[in-house]
């Protein structure tokens, strides 16, 4: 059959991206050479294209009548002549980069001819029908020029066809609007992925031609892009800005709802008849935009000009909206706020689900942080791996088939996430990356400030079980990492996204420099990101194995801390050890101070001989050992750092005086009041007397009351206080014999 795109004396691009060769690329006035070029290519190459429209002759060439390999420039919009066809590619919903099945295959032809009935009741005449190989093509001529006001035309009606057609198993691509948009060869084979039994390779065709191809008017292009809703200016408003519950007010009003699908960022409640006429059967919609600005649409003319103002007041009939600055209704925001309150007696208790049964939670947002090199984004495309393939979680924990969906800056997919993922053993059907934005003017990086309605989409269209983010702070957009309120009002929605679509999040982070801050606080920006995680993960080197990792529960707001995990990485991948880590804090992998240098070895040796030396002839006051140690260069820092090594005893001389420095005794029993380690040394406080003469006592205990065998050099001095509080607090014995300022002064002695 003739192909009906190529018109006569018109110069077309043929072109056949991403093969061994690059993009291959040629311009042809000949369609015979075209075809035969084509047959060149066919089956060899992923798909072959043509430009929609011609372009201009003078591209003749860059390669006239023949393939030119890896070829640097291809058509732009500038070089198409004019606008010739009108392209409605109705695509059978699916992963990336494979074939359609026999049944999305055949949807997607079937929604492609209910759409062209549809458009032929509006007055369109008959289009050309085309099978893609997976989908399906509507093919109408216009008679357009190559311009902005053309292009926000066909722009608009493909939006509007979009609104109404689109569902979960077929979508028209409201992408194709660009004059320089390329379309299938029909009659070569559409390749994606391997040709399996289920999805084989299929050959495009044209599957009927009208006997007379007529052209689309430019009123009946007009009537119909006139259709296409438009997102309301916010309104000035009265309220606090709550925004209407829909779901609850349809429901309210006994208004059905078929389906709820997203377009252009808003969220579509497609009901099943036109409140204004009943006999309008899906074809009226109601849209809430994130703004939370609401519109009305039916697709009947004689609906023309109803909008949600005129839809509230037939239903509320009392209700009144604040009116705008013109005077006019709006559709925008509702203005009377009320306060929504639950009583908690009516709620249903639900248990957490979890992808990785303890550790990653459905419907949650889990940070996993660490420094650079440690494998945060290869144990993510492990998790990947196991989704992928169903295989039980390293800790033995059964695992689900789930989809991934990868948002990723710092990594390259060819050559670094594919790779892994091969070695890895992945199922890659099951792994998709989302890449960027297409817009009118190209492609944009994703911002999850502005598009979580298309994260929301490509989370439907794959079904994914998994999505990855890394790391989050690439994708902020505008947003303030270092504000709270600003990561908060980006995350707080990404959350709810999270639990409406039943997908884990797993959001990598880095670390900052500061060894000193609180764990929770050593992420990278404001606190708010780790208080919006339900669950916090870091991943850091073993203390004692550099070429060993862990995976360290840090924070876990849905269940108890589960066992620390231990990993390497090596060339096949990431290889877990079967058994869990005992005996290593988060704060000895995550906090632990620099390597000690040899300066300061030797330092710390001169200051421990000094100290054995002064306090050989007995206890001295800590001024004391302060002042002597200046004289000889060692400053009060390394002191008390020299000090633990050696065990010195400290103990405090009375409240109100200083304290007294001591070698630890040699007679163990003695030493040990409470404690067989005689490292811990006895801590003796005695009270001084104050104005309500409270009495003279003393306390005696040793440091292992307050602290468990190996904590104290791996407890910050901020922990240690905590410790020390929690334990004052508990004790009664303890709270009659010291105040809680008391008990900050011991502190001194242990920290």
């Amino acid at each position: 059959m003739r192909n009906p795109i190529l018109l006569s004396e018109c110069v077309y691009e043929l072109r056949a991206p991403k093969t061994r060769q690059g993009t291959v690329s040629g311009y042809f006035n000949d369609p015979a050479l075209l075809y035969k070029a084509a047959d060149e290519l066919d089956a060899k190459v992923p798909g072959i294209y043509i430009t929609l429209n011609p372009v201009n002759p003078a591209l003749l060439a860059r390669a006239k009548n023949r393939l030119q390999m890896h070829a640097k420039t291809t058509t732009s919009d500038a070089d198409i002549l004019r606008r010739e066809w009108l392209l409605i590619d109705c695509d059978a919903v699916r992963p990336a980069e494979i074939s359609s099945s026999e049944p999305e295959h055949h949807a997607a032809i079937e929604r492609a001819q209910t759409a062209a009935s549809w458009l032929t009741e509006q007055g369109w005449p008959e289009p050309v029908l085309a099978d893609s190989g997976n989908g399906a093509h509507l093919l109408y001529r216009i008679e357009l020029p190559n311009d902005p006001p053309s292009r926000e035309l066909v722009k608009s009606v493909l939006e509007v066809l979009a609104l109404k057609f689109n569902d979960t198993v077929v979508t028209i691509d409201t992408g194709v609007f660009n004059a320089a948009r390329i379309t299938k060869l029909y009659g070569t084979l559409a390749c994606k992925g391997d040709s399996t039994e289920d999805r084989p390779h299929r050959r495009s065709q044209i599957l009927s031609v009208p006997q007379n191809v007529q052209v689309v008017s430019h009123g009946l292009l007009t009537a119909l892009a006139a259709l296409r809703p438009v997102e309301p200016k916010p309104a000035l408003s009265r309220s606090n800005g709550a925004s209407l519950d829909v779901r609850e007010f349809l429901t309210r009003h006994g208004l059905a709802i078929v389906r709820e699908k997203l377009w252009n960022r808003g969220v579509v409640f497609e009901l099943e008849s036109c409140p204004f006429n009943p006999e309008h059967v899906r074809s009226s919609s109601i849209i809430q935009f994130p703004t939370g600005a609401v519109v009305f649409t039916c697709f009947h003319n004689s609906c023309q000009g109803k909008r949600w103002a005129e839809l509230r007041a037939l239903l509320e009939p009392d209700h009144r909206s604040w009116r705008n600055e013109q005077g006019r209704a709006t559709d925008s925001v509702e203005t009377q706020a009320v306060p929504i309150v639950t009583v908690l007696s009516d709620v249903t208790r639900e248990a957490v689900a979890y992808l990785w049964s303890g550790r990653i939670a459905v419907g949650k947002l889990t940070l996993l942080v660490g420094p650079p090199g440690v494998g945060k984004s290869y144990t993510t495309l492990d998790m990947a791996a196991h989704g992928s393939q169903g295989r039980a979680w390293p800790d033995g924990m059964p695992c689900p088939f789930f989809s991934t969906v990868l948002l990723s800056a710092e990594d390259g997919l060819a050559d670094t996430i594919r790779a892994r993922l091969d070695a890895l053993d992945a199922d890659c059907s099951k792994v998709h990356a989302l890449t960027s934005i297409r817009e009118p003017n190209g492609e944009r990086s994703v911002d999850l400030s502005r598009d979580l309605g298309h994260v929301e989409t490509v989370i439907r269209q794959t079904k994914a079980g998994l999505f990855v983010v890394d790391p989050l702070t690439a994708y902020l957009g505008r947003t303030d990492a270092h504000k709270e309120a600003e990561v908060r009002a980006l995350l707080a929605p990404f959350a709810d996204l999270a639990a409406r679509e039943r997908v884990a999040v797993v959001a990598v982070m880095h670390l900052n420099k500061s060894q000193s801050a609180g764990l929770l606080n050593r992420t990278i920006g404001s606190i708010g990101f780790v208080a919006a995680a339900r669950a916090v993960f870091g991943i850091g080197r073993d203390p004692s194995d550099e070429a060993r990792c862990l995976l360290v529960p840090i924070k876990s707001n849905v269940a108890a801390f589960p066992p620390i995990l231990a990993f390497r990485l090596n060339q096949h991948g990431v290889c877990w050890e079967q058994d869990a880590v005992k005996g290593v804090s988060p704060e000895s992998v995550f906090c632990a101070p620099a390597p000690e240098s040899a300066d300061e070895k030797e330092g710390r040796e001169d200051a421990m001989a000094f100290l054995m030396e002064l306090l050989s002839d007995g206890p001295a006051p800590a001024e004391k050992v302060f002042t002597e140690g200046r004289k000889v260069g060692l400053s009060p820092s390394q002191l008390r750092r020299a000090s633990r090594a050696v065990h010195i005893v400290t103990r405090k001389a009375g409240f109100s005086k200083g304290w007294v420095w001591s070698l630890p005794p040699q007679d163990d029993d003695a030493c040990h009041l409470r404690d067989e380690k005689p490292r811990n040394a006895a801590l003796d406080v005695a009270s001084a007397e104050d104005d309500t003469s409270r009495q003279n006592v003393i306390f005696e205990t040793s440091s292992s009351t307050l602290f468990e065998d190996d904590a104290p050099p791996k407890m910050t001095p901020k922990h240690a206080a905590c410790h020390l509080r929690d334990i004052f607090d508990n004790n009664n014995d303890l709270r009659t014999k010291m105040t809680p300022k008391h008990a900050e002064e011991v502190l001194d002695d242990v920290s």
